[in-house]
């Protein structure tokens, strides 16, 4: 490749002048050729030796000029050594595509020319009419910095910067410092407006919030808001993600409490947290300040929702504890495997690769299981290999070398999996798979969760009940251990948040009759179910009484039926006046007798179920039909059953934190990663990357090394 014709360009800004700039404007009509030695030349010289472009705006030497001659570009007064025999023009050639303000190689750009630009993948993939301004370059970098986590250094980049005095040569590049003013500039301007929103709307959100300890050693803590817009559309958005004092119950109270004030949000519906009993404190605290604001909805009481990705967890873990063993064989031979040539000579025909898992994960556990069980035969062709055997002091003595048959009986290491070891691996992963299902559906944060739970916690409880009639007596003592911790938090109706049993009553595919239904099959033995349902019906009842209380069309009739009474008694009557005043009275006492909106509901034929079945969607078309319980359903659906939005942005600090951007100050921090949840939110992007993502690049990346493109 010519190294003319590659010109990396300075850290100065990239910049072309002006259309109305007082300099020599090019002809469009010459005609410019290029040299071999990377220079421009201008055929418009008669029969002569062709003479280059370049020599229109440098000043032209002596026909032979003397050794060490410079000449110098009459626009920005730059000068360059000129030799003919050595060099030629092509220095001065890049002086005027890179440094000099006018370039007589490019025409120039009408700034007021508007472009058509295909918006793609992660927008709604529309074609929009736009114009290039330089404010809206500098926002664009902005927001690439943001959204793709990139440092502030990489705008000084020698390549970033050729790249755009190609793509873009009017855009001026910003240094490092700028770029940080730019987002937090940005970061203001999609606050405010992020605020407004929430102003306007006047609703009732959900929140959630974690706390999180960066690799510094920084106590963050991190508030999610999540509601549903007037498209009926589920939205989420992070609000703060500062640093914290500590982890304890008033500190995390008093931290939400100010972030409430300061984005103004009064109406808070409920509050999602995980099973840490600084929580509780937190939330007490919280209840009082909520409930004196004055617009707490049935006075708070249904503030307090617990995690149930981590209740999950919890139920998981304490049905594994015990049975590790046969799992850490399965880890070992995991740990070492190098098996691409015995998947080849077994031909085995799957796809993938196998992982490690997470000691604190159990659905990492999980994926390695189902991973490893797809390679069984290729691990057992591992027995021939000599350091499978080393490792495990196992094999015939041929593959072990002295000091290691001294050690066979020695050392004793968990491994090579037995044909037993392989079954009871199979018997896990079967068990483990509707808990790992019904994890991924908690941990969703773009689309409805409350509604879904109870299917799930119903799947769940039949689940285990199945298990624990097992033949295998590893899954039978595991499922009566989770049983116990099932019961614990999911079997007393006092703990349980009656919301997630109201946001089923609000799917029209279900609606009451099926919930009590299903609390009849599950709690066949005592009056766990009759208490349900007594719980379930009072909530109902005292929601659409409230949310009925506060509709302006009902205030305003019952404040004119008032009124109308009031005058009427104050007045001289004749007899058919009062008789008419008691007509009316009948009236208002026969529509008191009337079926309310919601028995209404519940009485209507319940939907067909079918997979495409959008929820949300139905509200929005039905929402006329139910007024009141629209309003209800906009709250109650909007409720996150886990805190895994919440704990998502910590997966972003940990990237925005890391060993080079440890200096990161609080606020930038802050700045970045609400700001690229804000942006995010805009594109209707979901930045989740699970297990499963991977390992499908890492099985690409294997197929790109090996060749296979």
């Amino acid at each position: 490749m010519d190294k003319d014709n590659i010109n990396i360009p300075s850290s100065e800004p990239v910049n072309i002048i002006d259309a109305d700039d007082d300099m020599e404007e090019i002809d469009v009509d010459d005609d410019v050729h290029v040299e071999q030695n990377g220079g421009a030349t201008d055929k418009n010289q008669g029969r002569g030796r062709k003479q280059s472009i370049v020599w229109k705006h440098f000043n032209k030497p002596d026909p032979v000029p003397p050794e060490g001659a410079r000449t110098a570009c009459i626009h920005y007064k730059k000068s360059y050594v000129y030799e003919p025999s050595q060099n030629g023009t092509s220095a001065m050639l890049n002086h005027l595509r890179k440094l000099c303000k006018f370039d007589p190689l490019k025409c120039q750009v009408d700034k007021k020319q508007t472009t058509i630009n295909f918006v793609g993948k992660g927008t709604d993939g529309k074609l929009q009419c736009g114009r290039f301004t330089k404010e809206l370059g500098k926002q664009a970098l902005a927001k690439m910095i943001i959204i793709d986590e990139l440092p502030f250094s990489f705008v000084e980049k020698e390549g970033f910067r050729y790249f755009c005095s190609v793509v873009r040569p009017e855009l001026e590049l910003p240094s490092r410092i700028t770029i940080a003013r730019d987002i937090l500039s940005l970061y203001v301007d999609e606050k405010n407006k992020l605020k407004e929103l929430l102003r306007k709307s006047s609703q009732s959100v959900c929140l959630t919030t974690d706390a999180w300890t960066s690799c510094q050693n920084i106590n963050y803590m991190v508030l999610t808001v999540h509601y549903i817009d007037g498209e009926w559309n589920l939205q989420k958005r992070i609000l703060n993600f500062e640093v914290i004092s500590n982890h304890k119950g008033d500190t995390i109270g008093k931290m939400v409490e100010s972030c409430l004030i300061t984005w103004g949000i009064e109406k808070a519906f409920t509050i999602t947290v995980d099973n840490a009993s600084s929580n509780d404190t937190a939330i007490s605290f919280l209840k009082k300040k909520i409930q004196n604001w004055g617009h707490a909805i049935s006075d708070a009481q249904y503030l307090y929702m617990r995690c149930c990705a981590h209740v999950l967890n919890l139920i998981v873990c304490d049905g594994l504890k015990d049975y590790d063993p046969p799992i850490q064989v399965i880890r070992n031979v995991v740990r070492l495997a190098k098996f691409k040539e015995c998947v080849k000579i077994e031909k085995l025909n799957v796809t993938g690769t196998v992982c490690l898992d997470v000691s604190t994960r159990w659905n990492s556990t999980y994926l390695m299981l189902e991973s490893a069980l797809k390679y069984r035969k290729a691990f057992n062709r591992l027995e021939e290999d000599a350091h499978y055997a080393r490792f495990f002091n196992v094999g015939p003595s041929s593959l072990l070398n002295e000091v290691d048959a001294k050690k066979k009986y020695d050392v004793t290491r968990v491994g090579p999996p037995s044909d037993i070891d392989w079954d009871v691996a199979q018997a896990f992963m079967v068990f483990l798979k509707v808990f790992y299902e019904v994890t991924n559906r908690f941990s969703g944060s773009l689309y409805v969760t409350s509604s879904a739970y109870f299917h799930d916690m119903c799947s769940l409880h039949s689940h285990i009940d199945e298990c624990i009639k097992s033949d295998d007596w590893r899954v039978s003592s595991m499922a009566m251990n989770m049983k116990a911790k099932y019961d614990k938090y999911w079997g007393n109706a006092e703990k349980m948040n009656p919301l997630l049993y109201v946001a089923v009553v609000l799917d029209p595919r279900y609606k009451l009759k099926y919930v009590n239904w299903s609390l009849e099959e599950m709690y066949l033995i005592g009056d766990i179910a009759c208490d349900l349902k007594k719980k379930l019906k009072a909530t109902l009842t005292r929601l659409y009484d409230f949310y009925l209380e506060k509709d302006p069309m009902h205030a305003r009739s019952s404040s004119s039926n008032k009124n109308h009474n009031k005058r009427k008694v104050n007045e001289n009557l004749s007899i058919q006046e009062k008789r008419m005043l008691k007509y009316k009275a009948h009236l208002e006492d026969e529509k008191t007798g009337e079926v309310s909106e919601l028995e209404r509901y519940l009485s209507d034929n319940q939907e067909p179920s079918y997979e495409s079945f959008d929820l949300l969607d139905w509200w929005k078309t039905n929402g006329a039909k139910y007024k009141i319980l629209g309003k209800i359903a906009r709250d109650v659906l909007a409720v996150p059953v886990s805190t895994v939005a919440s704990e998502s942005a910590f997966s972003t600090g940990g990237r925005v934190l890391d060993s080079f951007r440890s200096s990161l100050s609080p606020k930038t921090v802050q700045a970045l990663i609400c700001t690229q949840n804000w942006i995010r939110g805009v594109f209707n992007k979901n930045a989740k990357v699970g297990y499963e993502d991977v390992l499908k690049e890492i099985e690409d990346l294997d197929e790109i090394e090996n060749g296979k493109f």
